[in-house]
């Protein structure tokens, strides 16, 4: 074979190796690379891992709120690097990101206790381990990416040997027939060979100048060995990087035996022996010993008190097993003035594969803390002895109405004593006991309580709160004196006794216990400077017993007071509550009534006391009667002074003497005589009860934009045989003052049911029906369950109708209207208060009646639109409801004036002459059946 055809071969193989060395060149540059990168990720965990490190134990060393943020924050960035290479799945970086989360968990639990409490002490612990963790992990990562470079370079060096031997001996193989001419150069070629193969990369051969075969050859070599520096450096630069890397990792490490050498507390490992593995600069002051001495000592036997080794040894056992604690010991200090005490937190750490390799320990020296304790204790014990010597019961409690302190007269004390009654634990909702009010800011306070004790006698005990403040002036507390002053009660009592006989005495009867003539007069005045005041009337009534001296002088003076006895009694069970009866002397009585509604008021009153005199009188074995004549007097009409009244009513009752005797006369003969038709007109209401001359008539309500019938108002007639047909305020207050405004009110509820029942039957809506309910009908407990039966009997649903209620009478007793109307409304039915604005609503009960609607009184509505009074009062009710939800609704409506006032006012409804008087059933059920029939609006009346 020619030698250019052997050269050709040679160059083709020599073009072969070459690119198998490019090929091998690439291949081990790509491995580096990769290598590099996980060097460098490895390097920005570690430097991640080592700034929590520093920023944690620069928080501990300051505890102050700029480290903690700057920790968090180096926290929170260690997620984030670590999801840079997601696909890497080292279990060293998933042990760091576990390490990672863990940090998360327990960051914002930093801070939140004081710094050396034990919570936080034991946290910084659990920190510690995990940082300690993640610190091991980072750095056998490192470690990893270093052996991996090191493989890389290692196979690359090898390869390219490999290739270089390979291509020296194919060319030496086809060079040799071609010794003779090309000796020279081959010579030069191998010597060349040679000095890269002892590994020197940095020849050139001299045949690459020259265009034949080997100059190609040539070439081709020093292009391999161009590429094999390459890989020579890169390998290079990354050992550097590594030593560079492990550096800063032992840099670090010293940072962290400082930070460790810095803690204030004790910290030390111990492994399974007990034995002391490491201990800081702190814990060696603190056990009294030399560093290195320590290593190696056992723990518990030379440093933990005997009786408190058992504990000790528990609590590392523990520890190995992996449930951290804490315990608190005493040191072993056989000569030792005072005892040391230590509070030491255990934490298993864990090597590489989650064995327990060691426990670490953070100990406190919490020994003047235990002295201050037994300080507290003694000092609390004398105090106790001092308060168990009193013999008062005291009890001390905290703002939470706890007892803190109690003595030993309140321990010994009985089970109902006031000192062991509990207290509620929401001051603010009840406030009536001494301590409350003292807990609530008010000063020094005392209150007697009573409770029967066990011989079954009632004992008084007086109660005196005393604050129990802080150098401050903080409330802390109540100090509560118990002291029993049932003999001082008992003595009280009895003089309270005795001065009320007295006072009974000097003012009232001896024979029939009533007021006397001194309490009389006191009285009377009194009731006339209230009059005057609230610009009231009363009536004054002289009362004497008729042919009473014919009893003394027949029977003797013992039968005589035995009738007036009986005859008081009678009397006193007659007047009203608000009454004053009083006996003057003799057979003389005397009543003020006050207040005086009505002037009629006082004639059935009369009227009353005359009936009750007349039944017979037992005396002994004789059946005695008598009778008695009153005189009335009234304020003002007959007099404004104590001494015209009295004289006024003397005068009417010889009035009443003289016109035969058992009858009541006022002191004006026009009184007298309108009384005579009142009494006389109360009697006829029986008699139409019984022969059911009342008619219910009914007034249409309207909505007041639309004129849309929304409703209709029951309203009651008189249908007198001789006087025609009468109106509500003729006989209805009649019927109030004789008791019979309960029986005509609910034979109209029963007529409007009756009615409502026929129109819905037949098809006709009456909207809404209004009912007024007289001030005795709501106070009787058994109205709501007749209403519930006439529903029930006349099959009526209790939203057709609205029961209207006077707001005087609301006024009166308000709590029990409330929970009236609160029975009402859940019946379902329609609640309103009628004649609003007349009387004085309470704003406080008005919001919590659960109203439906408010009625304007016409009196209001009467003055529109000229009054300036009345329009301000009626914008006010309407607006009023308005805020509280209600509907307004105007009654008494006459002129087309006051219909466009009310408009403009916003008011809702409207009810009057102008748009439709009161009729009777047959009317309405005819107009009813027009409005069924024609749906066109109401024509707005001119």
């Amino acid at each position: 074979m020619k030698v250019g055809t052997r050269l050709m071969l040679l160059a083709t193989l020599a073009a072969t190796a070459a690119f198998s060395g490019w090929v091998a060149n690439q291949w081990s540059a790509a491995r580096s690379a990769s290598a590099m990168q996980q060097l460098q990720y490895a390097n920005t965990v570690q430097h991640s891992v080592t700034r929590l490190n520093t920023r944690f134990g620069l928080y501990l060393s300051l505890h102050d709120e700029r480290s903690l943020a700057e920790w968090r924050q180096a926290q929170q960035r260690l997620p984030s690097i670590l999801a840079q290479r997601p696909e890497s799945q080292s279990r060293y970086i998933s042990s760091i990101r576990y390490q990672s989360n863990t940090l998360a968990q327990l960051s914002p639990l930093i801070g939140r206790e004081a710094h050396d409490s034990p919570g936080q002490v034991q946290l910084a612990s659990r920190i510690y381990a995990t940082l300690q963790n993640m610190t091991d992990d980072a750095l056998r990562l490192a470690a990893t990416a270093e052996q991996r470079i090191q493989e890389a370079s290692e196979q690359g060096r090898l390869i390219s040997l490999g290739l270089m031997i390979t291509l020296t001996l194919v060319l030496v193989l086809i060079a040799f027939p071609l010794a003779n001419g090309l000796k020279s150069r081959l010579d030069r070629m191998r010597l060349q060979m040679q000095r890269v193969t002892a590994g020197n990369l940095w020849l050139s051969l001299d045949e690459h100048h020259k265009n034949d075969e080997l100059g190609e050859l040539a070439r081709g070599f020093d292009t391999m060995l161009s590429r094999l520096r390459s890989t020579t450096v890169s390998v290079d630069q990354l050992n550097e990087e590594v030593e560079r890397q492990t550096a800063t990792l032992k840099q670090q490490q010293e940072y962290l035996q400082t930070l460790i050498e810095a803690e204030p507390a004790c910290v030390l490992t111990i492994d399974r022996d007990d034995r002391i593995l490491s201990l800081n600069s702190a814990g060696a002051r603190m056990l009294r010993i030399d560093t290195d001495s320590a290593i190696g000592i056992r723990f518990g036997e030379r440093f933990v008190a005997q009786e408190d080794r058992a504990a000790f040894a528990t609590l590392i056992a523990n520890a190995f097993d992996g449930q951290g604690g804490n315990l608190e010991y005493r040191l072993h200090r056989p000569y030792a003035r005072q005892e040391a005490w230590l509070q030491t937190y255990a934490v298993p750490f864990y090597d590489r594969n989650g064995h327990a390799e060691c426990i670490i320990t953070v100990s406190h020296d919490i020994s003047n803390r235990i002295r201050e304790e037994r300080r507290v204790r003694e000092a609390r014990s004398f105090l106790q002895n001092i308060v168990d010597s009193v013999g008062d019961a005291i009890v001390v409690r905290d703002i939470d109405c706890k007892v803190r302190l109690i003595n030993r007269a309140a321990r010994d004390s009985e089970p109902g004593h006031p000192c062991k009654q509990p207290l509620p634990k929401n001051l603010a909702a009840s406030g009536h006991s001494a301590a409350q009010r003292m807990l609530m800011g008010s000063g020094r306070t005392a209150e007697v309580c009573t409770y029967m004790g066990h011989d079954g006698e009632w004992r008084h005990i007086e109660r005196i709160a005393t604050p129990l403040t802080q150098p401050d002036g903080t409330l802390n507390g109540v100090i509560e004196l118990y002291r029993d002053i049932t003999e001082n009660t008992r003595l009280l009592r009895e003089l309270h006794e005795e001065q009320a006989r007295l006072k009974q005495l000097a003012h009232h009867d001896l024979l029939t216990g009533l007021p006397n003539r001194t309490l009389f007069i006191d009285r009377l005045e009194q009731t006339l400077l209230r009059a005057r005041r609230e610009q009231q009337r009363f009536a004054l009534l002289f009362i004497d017993l008729d042919r009473f001296k014919e009893i003394n002088d027949s029977l003797g003076h013992q039968a005589g007071d035995s009738v007036l006895r009986m005859a008081a009694q009678r009397l006193s069970q007659t007047i009203r509550a608000s009454d004053t009866l009083a006996r003057l002397g003799g057979d003389e009585f005397t009543v003020i009534m006050s207040p005086l509604p009505n002037n009629d008021d006082a004639a059935l009153l009369a009227q009353k006391l005359i009936k009750c005199i007349e039944p017979p009188y037992q005396v002994d074995s004789h059946r005695l009667f008598i009778t008695t004549s009153v005189g009335i007097s009234v304020y003002p009409h007959d007099g404004n002074t104590t001494e015209s009244l009295i004289s006024a009513a003397d005068a009417a009752m010889y009035k009443a003497k003289d016109d035969g005797k058992n009858v009541y006369r006022y002191y004006s003969q026009q009184l007298t005589r309108r009384a005579m038709e009142q009494v006389s007109l109360a009697s006829e209401l029986h008699r139409a009860l019984m022969q059911d001359e009342f008619e219910v008539h009914y007034q249409p309500q309207f909505d007041l934009n639309s004129l849309a019938p929304i409703g209709m108002e029951a309203l009651v007639r008189w249908q007198h045989p001789t006087e025609g047909l009468l109106m509500p305020a003729r006989f209805l207050p009649i019927a109030e003052g004789s008791g019979l405004i309960v029986r005509i009110g609910n034979l109209v509820i029963d007529r409007v049911m009756q009615q409502t029942r026929i129109w819905h039957e037949q098809g006709l809506d009456p909207g809404v029906i209004a009912i007024n309910l007289s001030g005795r009908q709501v106070d009787n407990e058994r109205q709501l369950e007749w209403l519930e039966q006439r529903l029930e009997r006349h099959r009526c649903r209790p939203e057709w109708f609205e029961l209207e209620v006077t707001e005087d009478f609301l006024m009166q007793n308000p709590e029990r209207a409330i929970a009236m109307f609160r029975r009402l409304r859940l019946l379902g039915f329609e609640l309103a208060i009628d004649d609003f604005g007349t009387g004085f609503s309470s704003l406080s009960y008005l919001k919590t009646l659960p109203l439906t609607r408010l009625k304007i009184d016409r009196a209001f509505i009467d003055g529109l639109p000229g009054d300036s009074d009345d329009q301000a009062i009626t914008r006010t009710i309407i607006a009023l409801g308005q805020n509280l939800g209600l509907k307004v609704i105007a009654e008494g409506v006459e002129t087309r004036a006051q219909l466009d006032f009310l408009r403009q006012c916003d008011c809702n409804e409207v009810q009057g002459f102008l748009l439709g008087k009161p009729q009777p059933p047959q009317s309405i059920s005819a107009s009813l059946r027009a409005r069924g029939r024609d749906k066109r609006p109401r024509p707005l009346p001119s």
